[in-house]
């Protein structure tokens, strides 16, 4: 048996979901390139799913730069994303605050924008 991280083989219960929102904590394009690999796309465009990248400047795990090279990607293409820096913080800095938010809550409500959630 293969490792496969994927929806498909880690929600057993069903074979039908979407991919709606990504949140890049740290990370790179990696996770946009997954997602065109699922669903056979070969190139980033307009279509791209939105994602809210999130990345310390002084990470030394994986580079700053990886997240500056996803948003010029998005940029470029004009997909939807937000870029939050978290200035001065390494990699996995959780208890980040941007504009009086936790990372918690600014996932929250980019997903809530993005995809047009009512919330009471």
């Amino acid at each position: 048996m293969t490792n496969d991280p994927t929806l498909a083989t880690t929600n057993l219960n069903s074979n039908n979901y979407t991919i709606k929102t990504i949140l890049d904590f740290w990370g790179s394009a990696v996770a946009v390139t997954a997602n065109n690999n699922i669903y056979g796309y070969e190139r980033f465009d307009p279509t791209d799913i939105p994602i809210m990248i999130s990345h310390g400047t002084n990470d030394q795990t994986i580079e700053y730069s990886n997240a500056l090279e996803l948003k010029d990607i998005y940029t470029t293409t004009g997909a939807n994303y937000v870029l939050y820096t978290l200035e001065n913080r390494g990699h996995g800095p959780w208890d980040a605050i941007v504009n009086g938010k936790s990372l918690e809550e600014l996932s929250f409500d980019f997903i809530v924008e993005q995809q047009n959630i009512i919330v009471e």
